[in-house]
């Protein structure tokens, strides 16, 4: 069985400023491409931050939360 991750605001944040290291940003997508999990709060605070972009919206909405 794989592993869940719960995905933080914070991060996501930091993958759209590009503030995350390579090896971050790669276990990132690999976790978001196999189980893409965030809470209801961490959904929110992301549609809620300031430098969203249009594709980040959509982004997000692709979420289980």
């Amino acid at each position: 069985m794989k592993p869940n991750y719960l995905i933080d605001t914070n991060v996501l944040i930091d993958a759209q400023m590009k503030r995350l290291p390579a090896n971050g940003l790669a276990f990132l997508s690999k976790t978001i491409d196999e189980n893409f999990t965030v809470s209801f709060i961490t959904y929110i605070e992301f549609l809620g931050y300031k430098s969203l972009t249009e594709a980040s919206g959509l982004f997000i909405k692709l979420a289980k939360v």
